[in-house]
């Protein structure tokens, strides 16, 4: 494939309903070129008609254009210290075969570290039956500070990391398949703008409280920073006097808007015959379900945590131009807890201009290798490799 056509692939990827006209139009490039292009991948087996749609800015009925599944593959890992997940998508997204692996990385022993990962990647494309010479990219994401140019993994907490590591070219070397590395949060964000919530705008916020860190979007690209440390937002400070995060930080955000906060906060409640409930609530799984069935002492302390996040969320868009915010999933199902507090707390700066909407993500904890997966599809497409 050319450069033109796998913008073309990555453009009906990230659109629900795309037509020749509809990409002319797009990517400003006559209809002929574009026409000429989009039949050569039809030809190749790689793009395919799929019915008609009516466009109503392009004013008549146009033939649906979708990217074949079997076309290609692109993997996902996500790494944790002691544990990995793996996915497998198909050209159109979809998920393949998905599969977790317990495995202990440790610094001090990298090598075995890596042997390891690259066992249970061969192990699971035995499974999967899809020859690795079908893989295009493949995708890995942790938690920590990564700087996606190079691939390196620059820290890591949960990792136990505090130097560089080339996580990235490593794998790549032992692989022979090209890797990108990414943070996270930063995944999650990729694919809430791309297929979530965030389709159709230019700058997004999505901020996680599984650990207070964030991911940007600014004019469609995931936003950095010069030192890749943009989304590490946990350690912005938001009250000068509050609790001192896991981190050791005094007032961060992270001190309130994430899981170990809520946690914590539960444990500091004293315990009487009214709240006798709370005892049982020391897991993350415990704590989200006593919110979703409305345990007024848990919505409480979200309410709390929400108005610090909304501080944040308001210092951020002084700084940055933000057309949505986006929070966790679960966050929704008590809205006067979360989102209505959010919403409120900015309209309260409405009068300095700023508008934004509000909403909750549709990705889920449990498929994080696979949102590192559309992310390594997406940047293969983009023609991107590690410097």
């Amino acid at each position: 494939m050319n450069v033109l056509q796998r913008k073309i692939l990555k453009y009906i990827l990230s659109v629900e309903n795309v037509s020749k006209a509809s990409i002319s139009k797009k990517m400003n490039i006559s209809k002929s070129a574009i026409g000429k292009q989009v039949n050569e991948l039809v030809q190749a087996g790689i793009v395919y008609e799929d019915g008609t749609f009516f466009s109503s800015g392009l004013g008549r009925r146009h033939e649906r254009l979708k990217v074949k599944p079997e076309s290609f593959y692109a993997c996902g890992m996500s790494l944790a210290s002691r544990s990995l997940d793996i996915c497998l998508i198909d050209a159109s997204l979809g998920i393949v075969h998905i599969e977790s692996y317990a495995i202990s990385f440790d610094f001090a022993k990298l090598d075995k570290s890596f042997c390891e990962i690259i066992e249970c990647f061969n192990l699971f494309m035995a499974k999967s039956r899809i020859k690795s010479n079908k893989i295009t990219a493949i995708g890995v994401s942790c938690s920590g500070i990564v700087d996606c140019n190079t691939g390196d993994l620059l820290r890591s907490g949960s990792l136990c990391i505090k130097e560089r590591i080339p996580l990235g070219k490593e794998l790549e070397e032992r692989l022979k398949i090209p890797v990108f590395v990414e943070e996270t949060v930063n995944t999650q964000a990729h694919y809430e703008y791309n297929c979530g919530i965030g389709r159709g705008v230019k700058n997004m916020l999505f901020t996680s409280c599984q650990s207070g860190c964030s991911g940007i979007i600014i004019n469609g690209e995931l936003f950095h920073g010069t030192a890749c440390r943009s989304g590490q937002t946990d350690k912005y400070i938001v009250d000068q006097q509050g609790p001192i995060s896991e981190s050791g930080q005094r007032g961060t955000l992270s001190s309130y808007f994430s899981i170990s906060a809520f946690l914590k906060q539960v444990e500091q409640v004293p315990c009487s015959e009214r709240n006798y409930d709370l005892l049982k609530i020391r897991t993350e799984a415990e704590f989200k379900k006593a919110y979703k069935m409305g345990n007024p002492i848990i919505c409480q302390i979200v309410k709390e945590a929400s108005s610090y996040a909304a501080f944040f969320f308001y210092n951020i868009m002084t700084l940055l131009p933000m057309d949505i915010i986006v929070v966790d999933n679960w966050l929704g199902a008590q809205p006067e807890c979360c989102l209505d507090i959010i919403k409120h707390e900015l309209r309260r700066h409405a009068d300095f201009g700023l508008e934004v909407k509000v909403g909750v993500s549709s990705c889920e904890e449990d498929k994080r290798c696979f949102y590192i997966s559309c992310l390594a599809l997406m940047r293969s497409l983009a023609g991107k490799t590690l410097s």
